[in-house]
């Protein structure tokens, strides 16, 4: 199963927490891409398509089991 998060604002997870405006393809639950226009490309015609903007998106807190900082 594919599916594509279109228009997505990523806060990263990185030291620096980029926020970033972009796409993220999501393959077998797992990011299998990420950046902008992916949502054009035609071998992403397939994939099922969430709009996601003016949402934000966190990669790393799908299951936190703690506190976070």
């Amino acid at each position: 199963m594919r599916t594509l998060l279109a228009n997505a604002t990523v806060i990263t997870m990185n030291p620096t927490r980029d926020v970033l405006d972009t796409d993220i393809l999501i393959e077998n639950c797992a990011i299998a891409d990420m950046g902008p226009g992916l949502a054009g490309r035609p071998e992403n015609a397939g994939a099922e398509r969430v709009d996601l903007s003016g949402r934000i998106v966190i990669p790393g807190l799908i299951h936190p089991e703690g506190a976070v900082d």
